[in-house]
């Protein structure tokens, strides 16, 4: 009976009605469900508060533990940390759930968690462990945060009947996190200083806001919990959840609430695959979030740390390793930079891009300082005077590096968020100087040359980023199918 605790919700219209004392008498009285159910719906009515302390006999526990309980994942509630007979009284209360035959449920620090294959990976535990220092407090947070996912798990099996299929079983979840929990992405004001607090599984799960890779990550760990197979994919920048079985694909878009979105919207110029990771991974990345944040305020040291730290889960992740050496590099450590750089530039492009390691091979080619990289680097927001400052770090940068090709897509890119689009133009054509081979520039071409009603030159540029593209065996097309609509509105093709 108690591993039925928390089954809180069946659906409110089953008790629409405001006679809780009759709707207490009408229950089943050995029904753990129905009883919490009335209680959550009802709890300042008398038969609501029948109905809790009936729940609380039936499973052996105070109401003030059951308070306790329903509170400490209440989004509205004040937070209080678990006491450790409440974290006992929950690993008891969940341990049918599915999760506990993971090898890294059992993990008592990060280094265990290190010896795993990922498919023994507890998701939950491996990214407290791997956020907090090892000792007894990240034992005891790994615990408290791991009973507060099996809560959540909890109450999501109370909608669930032991055969629901997994596609409702993601309705439902959806539900839970985005409309009871009202889980939401964070304003870019607020991540776009610190992306870190909302990608650590623990600052999202205490503040209810997450960018993608955060709120994807809790919902891969109650997956866990819930026998829910469900694959993290990660487009450049970004991550969604995947389901598959034989009627086909649904996509959890995790920063809209859940929604399904076609697999085809996600692919881009540059993104020509799409390919599942592992939550190894996925933990590994959170240090990237964390380690570009850092980067991107300049604390090289730091972001070092954190993508050293990634590389211990994503091991020679090629974006992690080229990161890490421009840290080293402008940490004045080029000896270890090289050796990184070196080994990335060895390697074919991305595997799902079409772009390759262009800064990499810039620099060891002696086109790029370290002064460049730095420009590169800088972080802009919405203001006009940050747009300004990298704009002029890049000019410094370029006149001693005009071949930096990094450096002068940046710069065409700055003069776009001004509104500049012929100095925008000029960089472009003076990177295909430079480099014709990239679609992504003559993407760009196309676009700005339709906007200024150059429609010869737009169609020209046009064909030939299909032309680069089919060499990929690849064309991404949503982007040129919705790119040729417009220039076609504007102008039709030539013959």
């Amino acid at each position: 009976m108690i591993r039925y605790l928390l089954c809180f919700c069946l659906m409110a219209s089953v008790y629409a009605a405001p006679h809780s004392k009759s709707l207490f008498h009408s229950l089943d009285p050995h029904s753990v469900r129905q009883n919490l159910a009335l209680w959550e719906l009802y709890p300042e009515s008398e038969g609501g508060k029948l109905a809790l302390q009936r729940a609380c006999e039936l499973l052996d526990v105070s109401q003030m533990t059951l308070h306790v309980l329903k509170n400490c994942i209440n989004p509205f509630a004040q937070k209080k940390e678990l006491s450790e007979q409440v974290v006992v009284q929950i690993e008891q209360l969940a341990s049918h759930l599915p999760n506990r035959k993971l090898a890294g449920y059992s993990a008592s620090c990060e280094k265990e968690i290190l010896c795993l294959s990922s498919n023994q990976i507890d998701l939950g535990k491996a990214l407290i462990f791997s956020q907090f220092e090892d000792g007894p407090e990240a034992q005891l947070q790994a615990r408290r945060y791991s009973a507060l996912l099996d809560l959540m798990a909890l109450r999501i099996l109370a909608r669930l009947e032991p055969d629901t299929p997994a596609r409702e079983k993601i309705k439902i979840i959806n539900t839970f996190i985005f409309e009871t929990l009202h889980y939401r992405f964070p304003p870019e004001s607020l991540y776009a200083e610190k992306i870190d607090k909302y990608t650590f599984l623990a600052s999202v799960m205490d503040n209810h806001l997450g960018v993608c890779l955060g709120v994807s990550a809790l919902y891969l760990a109650l997956a866990q919990r819930l026998d829910l197979p469900l694959k993290p994919i990660t487009p450049p920048g970004h991550i969604y959840l995947s389901y598959v079985d034989k009627e086909g694909r649904v996509n959890i878009e995790t920063t809209a609430r859940g929604i399904d979105i076609d697999q085809e919207r996600y692919l881009t110029i540059h993104t020509h695959r799409l390919h599942p990771r592992t939550l190894k991974e996925v933990v590994g990345m959170t240090h990237v979030n964390e380690g570009s944040s850092h980067l991107h305020h300049a604390e090289f040291e730091q972001a070092a740390s954190c993508y050293e730290k990634a590389l211990l889960y994503i091991e020679n992740d090629l974006m992690a390793s080229e990161l890490l050496a421009f840290c080293y590099l402008l940490l004045e450590r080029k000896n270890d930079a090289d050796p990184l750089l070196q080994r990335v530039a060895q390697h074919p492009p991305f595997e799902d891009q079409t772009k390759g390691h262009k800064m990499t091979e810039d620099y060891l080619a002696g086109h790029v300082d370290v002064g460049a990289l730095r420009a590169v680097l800088m972080q802009v927001d919405e203001t006009k005077e940050s747009i300004v400052e990298k704009q002029e770090a890049l000019e410094a940068a370029l006149e001693r590096c005009p071949n930096f090709r990094d450096g002068l897509f940046q710069m065409a890119i700055s003069h776009l968020m001004l509104n500049h689009t012929k100095d925008a133009l000029d960089c472009l054509d003076k990177l295909i100087a430079l480099d014709d081979q990239d679609p992504e520039i003559y993407y760009y071409l196309t676009v700005l040359h339709g906007q200024r009603k150059d429609f010869k030159s737009a169609w020209k540029h046009f064909k030939r980023v299909k032309e680069l593209l089919s060499a990929y065996q690849y064309l991404p097309a949503k982007t040129l199918r919705d790119l040729q609509y417009q220039l076609t509105l504007l102008s039709p093709e030539p013959e």
